[in-house]
């Protein structure tokens, strides 16, 4: 997607970052991420919700941001759930933890056994990932979410930008 601002690009990551939460605060509705050079990656957590079935839903944006005469253009991609790349990289590595600690459990190191513990952990992450990603898409609150981080997006600068853009969105 490509959004133009009227900030400029300096401008527009600094108000992306200012906007940015703590990682830590879990199950509080927060914008996390960061920005190194012209480049962010941005994620909107949903919260969690007791009555719901999935909670936390994520929606992420991973982009950048060229300079233009009128302001600055964003250019960037939208992920769902554990399609986020800090989500799936999180993934890889606990599964990459698991395939390490099932092939040092084996008593006979062969290639063999390696690449069946690999391709099974990796199977498993892959097929887990599309699963969660679809299952959160159908979610009210996922696309909440999506329409929250499109709204940051817009205008990093305006805190209510969700209410301010509802009609761009």
């Amino acid at each position: 997607m490509r959004i133009q601002s009227d900030l400029s690009k300096t401008e527009y990551l600094h108000s992306l970052k200012k906007r940015m939460g703590s990682t830590f605060a879990f199950g509080v509705e927060r914008f996390t991420g960061f920005t190194v050079g012209r480049l962010f990656y941005v994620t909107h957590h949903a919260g969690y919700e007791w009555n719901r079935r999935i909670s936390n839903q994520k929606n992420a944006a991973l982009g950048y941001v060229e300079q233009t005469p009128e302001g600055c253009h964003a250019r960037f991609i939208c992920f769902k759930g554990m399609l986020c790349p800090g989500q799936f990289l999180l993934g890889c590595l606990l599964t990459a933890i698991i395939a390490f600690f099932s092939f040092i459990s084996q008593s006979d190191w062969t290639d063999e056994a390696a690449t069946i513990i690999f391709g099974c952990c990796a199977a498993a992450l892959i097929l887990g990932t599309l699963i969660e990603a679809w299952s959160e898409s159908l979610t009210e609150r996922s696309e909440e979410g999506r329409k929250c981080l499109l709204a940051l997006l817009l205008d990093p600068s305006d805190p209510f930008a969700y209410l301010n853009h509802k009609n761009e969105l």
